[in-house]
């Protein structure tokens, strides 16, 4: 049974998935889910909830969550949301000495003026060309610059938080039904 949603790097250099999202009225993303990566989410347009370890955070345009490793979570709305949403594999962090499995975010919607303006170049850099000079330098170290930022402003020392045993047993129960979702004998 995999315990972690699988994300697949297109590029190796760019270990990162950023997508622009859109969520119609009454429209959740793809159901929990949690992986051992870091998720950032930058909400652009439109309002919905952010369901993070259980608890539910209202977000609204220019919005930014961070979501830490291991977190189920899960994004839905009652309208219109567009957001971008910034996987980061743990290899990265790592490699640049940010443990993920010792960073806890606050589990609120922030403002953050610098951030909004590190995910707007992130933006622009992601449109250029992918044969463009210094591309991959780019995004890598925009990337470096919004986890630092997020760190310093909005994380806080791990308390040995314990995975609830509710908890423990949801993200079993999803695993199983992914694993074995293609059997027949699964009601």
């Amino acid at each position: 049974m995999s315990t972690y949603e699988t994300h697949i790097w297109k590029n190796p250099q760019l270990p990162f998935i950023f997508q622009q999202m859109h969520l119609g009225v009454h429209q959740n993303f793809s159901g929990a889910n949690w992986h051992e990566n870091i998720e950032l989410l930058y909400i652009t347009s439109g309002s919905g909830t952010v369901w993070s370890d259980g608890a539910q955070i209202p977000v609204r345009a220019n919005d930014l969550i961070a979501l830490y490793s291991n977190c189920l979570h899960d994004i839905s709305t009652d309208r219109d949301l567009h957001y971008y949403y910034l996987v980061v594999d743990r290899s990265f962090c790592l490699s640049n000495h940010f443990d993920t499995n010792r960073l806890l975010f606050d589990t609120v919607a922030f403002h953050d003026a610098e951030l909004a303006a590190l995910f707007g170049k992130l933006i622009l850099e992601y449109q250029t060309a992918e044969d463009s000079l210094f591309r991959t330098q780019a995004i890598r170290a925009l990337v470096l610059s919004i986890l630092v930022r997020i760190c310093r402003t909005h994380s806080h020392p791990p308390d040995e938080k314990e995975e609830t045993h509710l908890l423990s047993c949801i993200k079993q129960a999803i695993g199983f039904i992914r694993s074995n979702i293609d059997t027949p004998d699964l009601s």
